[in-house]
């Protein structure tokens, strides 16, 4: 999509309780440095977020610090004639790039920084999405979970797309990463998930969570043998993630969704 018809599609689709728009160029290596810097203007002027791949995967850095490798054989004349490796890292690439630094964006993946990168991921305010199910799906080394939460670098999570992942399943996503990061716990892990990730999109605009004036937004799941359940927080909340039912209701904007077109769940054949 060229940047002409992203911004007539956000003319012709604005805001609503349903969807808010944000913008990502996709990749350092993928998106013109004035793409990026025009996205994250944008997102600047109008109150958004914007985010970008970066860091994913070996062959990236491969990329960006010798222009050869698998991704090069890869992507072939896409990179254009004229396209050239910054001999930077990934994260030093993207810092090069001349985007509103009041604005900082989300970092999708970030699997593989240097420890230089961790802190300047911190100084420069960025955010992580990590996908747990994707990350599990292509067999990823650990996931750097406590470097960026040991600076104070929020992480998120998402699901990626199923070209990537079994199923498009925010409660798997909280699971595996509880699974493959047991010390973080189910209740961080759930807020990653929704309200702090809710919260930075937001910028602190609006109320999230179970507060007025927050966008009633709810999954709403039935424990089987419940009654009269009670005990810890993370016990309760152990016992959600690791129930197979689907849940019970879905509201959006304090509406129900019908049960047909309740979002549960997308998944892969």
């Amino acid at each position: 999509m060229s940047w002409r018809a992203a911004r007539r599609s956000w003319s012709e689709h604005p805001d609503s309780d349903r969807l808010i728009a944000h913008v990502s160029p996709h990749a350092p290596y993928s998106a013109h440095p004035r793409l990026i810097v025009k996205a994250a203007k944008w997102a600047y002027r109008h109150g958004k977020r914007w985010g970008i791949h970066l860091a994913e995967t070996v062959e990236e850095l491969d990329l960006l610090a010798t222009g050869g490798g698998p991704m090069r054989d890869f992507l072939g004349d896409f990179l254009g004639r004229n396209w050239r490796p910054s001999r930077l890292v990934a994260l030093e690439h993207l810092a090069q790039i001349s985007w509103p630094r009041a604005c900082p964006p989300l970092l999708f993946h970030a699997n593989h920084l240097t420890a230089r990168e961790f802190d300047l991921a911190a100084r420069l305010g960025v955010a992580v999405v990590h996908c747990p199910g994707s990350h599990r799906y292509y067999g990823r080394t650990t996931f750097p979970l406590a470097e960026f939460l040991s600076r104070g670098i929020p992480v998120f999570l998402g699901t990626d797309s199923l070209a990537s992942n079994q199923r498009l399943d925010m409660r798997r996503e909280v699971r595996l990463l509880v699974e493959m990061h047991p010390e973080v716990g189910c209740e961080a892990a759930l807020r990653m998930a929704g309200r702090d990730a809710a919260a930075w999109l937001s910028g602190a605009a609006a109320p999230v969570g179970l507060t007025p004036g927050a966008p009633a937004d709810l999954w709403w799941w039935r424990l089987p043998q419940s009654r009269g359940l009670a005990g810890p927080t993370e016990a309760l909340l152990e016992r959600l993630l690791s129930t197979s039912e689907a849940s019970s209701e879905v509201w959006i904007a304090g509406q129900a969704v019908p049960a047909r077109r309740n979002l549960n769940l997308y998944s892969s054949p």
